[in-house]
């Protein structure tokens, strides 16, 4: 099953290299991995800019 990970630019509970990681470690071809720059932690409630980053993100993956 496909998998999508979003991580933030300056995540500060899980940091670039858990993201790596989670996605590589998820199923057998690994998870798509997507930064978000200039997001912290709250992605979707942050800036106009940074939330639609991550529908764009979000919708992109589920129909794309």
């Amino acid at each position: 099953m496909p998998g999508l990970l979003i991580a933030n630019e300056f995540e500060f509970v899980a940091g670039p290299n858990d993201a790596y990681l989670l996605a590589a470690d998820y199923g057998t071809n690994g998870a798509d991995l997507v930064f978000i720059e200039g997001a912290f932690h709250a992605t979707r409630i942050e800036s106009p800019e940074v939330a639609a980053r991550f529908w764009e993100e979000v919708f992109g993956f589920i129909d794309p």
